[in-house]
């Protein structure tokens, strides 16, 4: 109880008190009351200033002198930049080639520099294929050319833990040594680039 108290009075300074809200409809079909907290009202838009106000703050000054680096496509990215702001540190947020153009004008605006990084989903995807054949003691041993291809030329809407996701159900699926384009879902095997 001591550590969340400590946080809460470390962040309580910069972030907005936000309602809870009654959710009629929902109440009514759950049978019994049910309400939002409309974390939608933060700064950032997201209750995500939470955690990441939390971290960039309990950090020394040395750290925060060599800056904030993180990986997203939003809402955790525009996080850290707000408490890299509040905190006087330098910050860049790595994200995937494609990444929602509103989600970087926002994280922008809050200070980061945006590092775009796309050719990294398949060093990540070669990492995740590696992490999962161990843990599920497959003989999997990378990523097809087709495959390859097919997660390079998908729009990641989501985080890195979507393609962790992704390659996680892709290596449990899988019948050969490197994935197939078969073992993918389908709305990345159908995906077409505009």
């Amino acid at each position: 109880a001591g550590v969340v108290r400590d946080a809460e009075v470390r962040v309580r300074p910069y972030l907005r008190t936000t309602p809870l809200l009654p959710a009629l409809g929902l109440s009514g079909r759950r049978g019994h009351p049910v309400v939002l907290k409309c974390e939608n009202l933060q700064h950032t838009g997201a209750y995500k200033a939470r955690g990441a106000l939390s971290k960039v703050l309990s950090l020394s000054r040395r750290e925060l002198a060599r800056g904030i680096v993180t990986a997203s496509t939003g809402n955790h990215g525009a996080a850290v930049a707000y408490a890299a702001a509040i905190a006087g540190a330098a910050s860049v947020v790595v994200v995937p080639d494609g990444a929602n153009p509103s989600k970087l004008a926002a994280i922008e605006r809050l200070g980061a520099r945006i590092e775009e990084r796309g050719s990294d989903v398949l060093l990540l995807a070669q990492h995740f294929v590696q992490t999962f054949a161990e843990r599920s003691e497959k003989e999997v041993l990378g990523l097809s050319d087709n495959v390859a291809e097919k997660l390079m030329e998908y729009r990641w809407p989501g985080n890195v833990r979507e393609l962790r996701n992704v390659i996680e159900r892709a290596v449990a699926l899988t019948r050969f040594d490197k994935l197939a384009v078969d073992d993918l879902p389908e709305k990345i095997r159908n995906y077409q680039s505009s």
